[in-house]
């Protein structure tokens, strides 16, 4: 029993809902915050969801990948210029070649049951948007460096989509950000760098702002 609530307990962590006021940037991200406000603030925003930031954390932490990141994000020469792709598509790799927990699975698969059906009844079509801890600051954006998924329908394909939003978290182009922003402790720091994934009703995206 102790196991089941300590199980329940992190699953409950995983997930929160789009209108939180737990809208803090190390809990949801930039994206996810601003959204987040919207709704409080009364604005129409679409259905659905967000993972929270410690479901990243969570599944780097279980299955032993930020040494594993670190020691890949180092760039390349080439053409005499420094080039993130190799090890973007190195990370890309790993995440794809790593599984979520059947825990971690259940309680995204189940915040998606939730929602109301879509076009086939019990498979609304999501948007599946990245919401890093860089995005959308109060004083800096760096919006655009990380994927959206639009159209995404079935459980099976939106876990797939939260994992696909956390490899992009390492993309090339979020490689380039300026170094004294990138490695700016608490923000950027490769030691530091985590991502929310937020999922919205792709057929009411359009309240949203789009990407």
């Amino acid at each position: 029993m102790q196991v089941d609530v300590r199980q329940q307990r992190r699953k409950l962590c995983y997930i929160t809902s789009l209108d939180t006021k737990e809208d803090a940037l190390e809990v949801v991200g930039g994206k996810g915050r601003s959204l987040a406000k919207l709704a409080n603030a009364g604005f129409p925003v679409p259905g659905g969801f967000q993972v929270t930031t410690a479901a990243y954390r969570s599944f780097v932490a279980d299955n032993e990948l930020q040494a594993r990141i670190v020691a890949l994000a180092r760039p390349a020469v080439v053409a005499g210029r420094a080039s993130f792709e190799q090890s973007s598509a190195a990370i890309g790799q790993l995440f794809a070649d790593t599984e979520i927990s059947a825990e971690m699975s259940a309680a995204i698969r189940e915040a998606y049951g939730a929602l109301e059906g879509g076009a086939v009844a019990g498979t609304p079509a999501l948007a599946v948007r990245s919401s890093a801890n860089a995005e959308d600051l109060p004083g800096l954006s760096f919006a655009g460096q990380q994927e959206t998924f639009l159209n995404v329908t079935g459980a099976e394909a939106v876990v797939a989509g939260v994992k696909n939003c956390w490899a992009s978290l390492w993309t090339a182009q979020g490689h380039q950000l300026p170094a004294s922003e990138r490695d700016r402790p608490g923000v950027r720091g490769y030691g530091l760098r985590y991502d929310g994934s937020m999922m919205t009703r792709h057929d009411d995206s359009q309240r949203s702002g789009g990407r």
